[in-house]
């Protein structure tokens, strides 16, 4: 129920029926999709609060357009759809959803080194077509195996876990030296010389592009499973294509592609590679707690509280 002196908060894209509810029992909510910079900007005043996903510009005309305007909630956790500097300018808090889908991209992680070890689609159109082929699929277990995680954010922490659970030994690399509670920390040669299993959750920049190339390739044990649900652009799709065919890379399991749809047809029909949308992040769950994390701290933001997280806290 809609309360005089309640802040006005327009939604500009798509967000759950939940997320809406909990925006409508402590604010006057409208709902306004499809709309481009020069359409936000002529309605945009009057609004203390905007919600946006991916697709909605939040410019520096927006911004000054908005004068009533205190935060802006990006559902997710890329921000570069929102003039962060002007918004800073004008004292407007960005909120967003950092580690909201953690767990939802490393449990994926787990499931595509599985289905890579143990075969599982292959086996599972087999039976589909009425073949029973027992000894065709005789996998490999995670169990004894040392999984290497590249990478060692809120998501490889939270691989490492898993792994670890499922009885690996697991080794890390990442830039930054701090104690590990589930890994050993090596450098990247070692962990590549090592590692039976290598998952990748790095940061994709320039000096990370290609990471995993024909000489890294190279460096690995013979018969290696790569997986990657951080970026596509950190695999050379070529390099790795070219070793699987010639067995030194025994199987791949990739959620993510250097180009979306992936255009390395014959990397995706690979026998031997399990492939997926990017859907690493998308679960029932972690959708809720993407909203859920980001209006929250929208809402703390308009009740002049501080918020879980922000891109650019008060007073910043």
């Amino acid at each position: 129920m809609e309360r005089a002196g309640q802040p006005r908060i327009l939604v500009c894209d798509p967000i759950d029926d939940g997320a809406l509810d909990l925006l409508r029992r402590h604010a006057r909510v409208d709902v306004r999709t499809s709309l481009d910079p020069d359409e936000l900007v002529d309605i945009v005043d009057g609004y203390d609060g905007l919600v946006v996903r991916g697709r909605t510009q939040i410019t520096s005309e927006v911004i000054e357009a908005a004068t009533a305007l205190r935060g802006i909630a990006r559902v997710g956790f890329a921000v570069d759809n929102i003039d962060i500097e002007a918004a800073t300018e004008r004292g407007i808090v960005v909120v967003h959803s950092p580690g909201a889908r953690t767990h939802a991209v490393a449990e994926m992680t787990i499931g595509l080194i599985l289905a890579v070890l143990r075969q599982i689609p292959a086996a599972d159109r087999s039976v589909k077509a009425g073949r029973w082929e027992r000894r065709a699929f005789r996998g490999r277990q995670l169990r004894g195996a040392t999984v290497g995680v590249i990478g060692y954010g809120r998501i490889g922490r939270e691989v490492a876990r898993l792994a670890h659970a499922f009885g690996a030994t697991v080794k890390a690399y990442t830039h930054t030296p701090r104690p590990l509670e589930h890994a050993k920390q090596v450098d990247f040669q070692a962990l590549l010389a090592s590692s039976d299993i290598i998952t990748l959750h790095a940061t994709l920049t320039s000096a990370t592009r290609h990471l995993i190339n024909r000489d890294a390739i190279e460096q690995m044990r013979d018969g290696v499973v790569i997986v990657n649900t951080a970026s596509g652009g950190l695999i050379d799709e070529a390099a790795l294509l070219e070793a699987l065919e010639r067995g030194k890379v025994a199987g791949a399991g990739l959620d993510v592609f250097a180009d979306e749809p992936p255009s390395l047809r014959a990397l995706v029909e690979h026998p031997r590679v399990v492939t997926t949308p990017r859907i690493g992040g998308s679960t029932q769950e972690a959708d809720r707690a993407v909203s859920e994390l980001a209006l929250q701290s929208l809402l703390a933001v308009l009740r002049g509280e501080q918020p879980a997280v922000a891109v650019n806290p008060p007073g910043s």
